[in-house]
């Protein structure tokens, strides 16, 4: 790929572009466009806390359902949560 990628940068062969671009998509690469793809892997950490606490409000007036909806909707975002002895929650991503 390196091969490619310097062939089309010192001559703009667009056969090595080609060639590129197939390697790369063969690895899978490619598959988004690149601002979706770096928008969905920030992390907003004061989203996670807000969300966190949520839960923890929803655990101590015993509304399960929604502690479970929120967990299972960070779990969606490849983050985990971990409830403690003492009651307070973890997290950490996937």
């Amino acid at each position: 790929m390196h091969e490619y990628t310097s062939n089309y940068n010192k001559n703009n062969n667009l056969d090595a572009a080609a060639k590129l671009k197939a390697c790369g998509k063969m690895l899978g690469f490619f598959e988004e466009q690149p601002s979706k793809w770096f928008a969905g892997n920030s992390l907003n950490v004061d989203y996670v806390e807000k969300q966190i606490q949520n839960r923890l409000n929803a655990k101590k007036n015993k509304d399960w359902k929604l502690a479970d909806e929120i967990r299972n909707k960070l779990k969606e975002k490849n983050i985990i949560l971990e409830d403690n002895a003492d009651g307070s929650c973890s997290w950490r991503t996937i």
